[in-house]
């Protein structure tokens, strides 16, 4: 019977460089962030809400005077996380019923700085400068999915005092 949507964008960008490094290669760091979720009443007992977060950054390491650009990773992600249904239902007026399922997804690459994964990465231990590569890159991916139901009662008077039962089962 009513519906209400929401949105939100975010959009940062940083760039720094830190002191005795070549100021033409800053450190610059992304970040959008965006946001929307719908609820609709659909009667007065039941309400549905659906959300969607997405995260995207580009975060690289910091350049140094001992760790130039290209010994640096360059790090990125996506982070998307949606809920596909949040419905809440009131059957009394002591009694209220909840099932929620969503997914959520962290997927980063850790990029080397200079693209040529031929040249190894180097630190002189006796300064501790870097050279070369990075000294680790890859990914990583984590994915969950959660399915969520909750019921909750109250029961005045019920064993002597009044109580508030709540129940529920969740799996990821």
């Amino acid at each position: 019977d009513r519906v209400w949507f929401f949105s939100g964008y975010q959009f940062v960008r940083d760039h720094d460089s830190q002191p005795g490094t070549d100021p033409l290669w800053p450190r610059t760091a992304q970040q959008n962030k965006v946001f929307g979720k719908v609820t609709s009443q659909l009667t007065p007992a039941w309400r549905l809400a659906q959300s969607f977060h997405g995260e995207y950054w580009v975060n690289p390491d910091r350049p140094t005077i001992i760790r130039p650009i290209e010994a640096t990773q360059l790090r990125q992600a996506s982070v998307p996380a949606m809920t596909f249904v949040d419905l809440t239902h009131v059957a009394s007026a002591r009694t209220v019923w909840n099932v929620r399922a969503g997914r959520f997804v962290y997927d980063e690459d850790d990029d080397l700085g200079s693209g040529d994964p031929t040249i190894s990465a180097r630190v002189n231990l006796a300064t501790g400068e870097a050279s070369g590569n990075p000294s680790a890159f890859g990914g990583l991916t984590i994915a969950r999915t959660t399915v969520k139901a909750t019921i909750d009662q109250y029961r005045p008077g019920w064993l002597g005092a009044d109580q508030a039962l709540k129940m529920g089962v969740q799996f990821e």
